[in-house]
């Protein structure tokens, strides 16, 4: 009996993994080259950095467009439930 994998949703998509990905890493770069910016109010000031928001953001688009490539891509239970 062969054992069923546990990482099936990344074969069925995989360009929504690599999208992600992807946008993951180019974000954090494109932030760790910015830098970040500072918030400061009433006496007290923190930094937030560019890279941890810009990887969560390309991160999205990443799955965005790689959802949108896998799209014609249907896993079996899509073809059951049709």
């Amino acid at each position: 009996m062969k054992k069923k994998s546990k990482f099936t949703f990344f074969k069925n998509r995989p360009m929504e993994t690599i999208g992600t990905s992807m946008g993951i890493v180019s974000g954090g770069g494109l932030g760790a080259l910015i830098g970040g910016a500072g918030v400061v109010a009433m006496g007290t000031g923190f930094g937030f950095p560019a890279g941890v928001a810009l990887a969560v953001v390309g991160g999205a688009i990443g799955n965005r467009v790689g959802i949108a490539i896998d799209r014609p891509v249907k896993s079996k239970a899509d073809e059951k439930s049709l």
